[in-house]
């Protein structure tokens, strides 16, 4: 019996030994490991506490790293860095926002939050495939996100895909740029089918999540009451919007309506772009982020000196 509950005991130190093990090795799947959408999304994230007491921050998703060129307002004297993230919505924009404010001295004067279809769809805030939460200087623990977001029979999968990445980080590491969030790209637009059909995939059915614009709302809320004056704004999305139902667009466009009410709306006019300004279905490349810039940087001039 003494014998039995010793093997018991070793079994169980060992079980316990490697578990720990999984999990620090895990810990490690947020190391910049190379040029990748990944790796754009880490060096984003651990490059923005570097740029303290900003006049403006941006906030979306790849339409924003694709199409804001952060090298333009330098040349203006305003100082602007783009904390965007592959598939963000509101989840991912909270998680960044507050990553960001709490790891910086000086907040920024203001920030540019996106808004496009997307934003609201169930695309937005991929956990599973984009890991935000790990990516942070001090990573979040996969509980409390599989919790939050009714994923906690999903947490053994997210565990084995953390530790699959961590493999490949230690074996393979390199230097993280030290860039400012801007995805550099003179590719220009094809009509790929295969890829035309992803996208009414993912789109055609889906719902506008009315839940996000509610948590939205109250995000944009407790910016304002640090001080930070916000915006919201939209940029063109080339072929996007087709591929979404009626239903969902007219959720969509009802929501930019109300808040352009507000004059808290900048609207990127579609009309001065064509298809060379863009690299795929839905992103910006450099000469369509250059005229978005200018556009904004022109709207800031005309409407908003006064703030920096």
């Amino acid at each position: 019996m003494k014998l039995f509950l010793i093997n018991i005991a070793k079994f169980a130190c060992f079980f316990i030994l490697l578990l720990c093990t999984i999990l620090l090795f895990a810990h490690f799947n947020n190391i910049y490991n190379g040029n990748s959408e990944q790796n754009i999304d880490i060096s984003t994230i651990r490059n923005s506490i570097k740029f303290d007491g900003l006049d403006i921050l941006f906030v979306g998703n790849s339409y924003v790293y694709s199409g804001i060129k952060p090298s333009l307002f330098d040349l203006e004297n305003i100082e602007t860095y783009n904390l965007a993230i592959s598939s963000a919505g509101i989840e991912f924009y909270e998680i960044v926002i507050n990553y960001y404010l709490n790891n910086i001295s000086q907040p920024p004067k203001m920030m540019n939050i996106l808004v496009s279809p997307n934003t609201f769809s169930s695309a937005s805030d991929n956990f599973k495939n984009i890991p935000i939460h790990r990516y942070l200087n001090t990573p979040i623990s996969y509980f409390p996100i599989t919790q939050d977001h009714n994923g906690i029979d999903q947490i053994f999968r997210f565990y084995k895909r953390s530790l699959k990445q961590s493999l490949k980080n230690i074996l393979v590491k390199k230097s993280m740029s030290n860039y400012k969030g801007f995805n550099y790209s003179d590719k220009h637009y094809e009509d790929i089918k295969v890829i035309r059909e992803e996208y009414s995939k993912t789109f055609k059915n889906d719902k506008f999540d009315f839940q996000k614009v509610k948590k939205l709302s109250e995000l944009v809320l407790k910016i304002e009451e640090k001080g930070i004056k916000v915006f919201y704004i939209e940029l063109p999305t080339n072929n996007l919007e087709e591929y979404f139902n009626s239903d969902y667009l007219f959720s969509y466009n009802s929501f930019v309506n109300d808040i352009s009410e507000s004059d808290r709306l900048i609207k990127i006019n579609k009309n001065l772009f064509n298809k060379n300004n863009f690299r795929d279905e839905d992103h910006l490349n450099n000469s369509g982020a250059e005229i978005v810039t200018r556009e904004i940087i022109s709207y800031f001039k005309l409407n908003h000196r006064h703030i920096f």
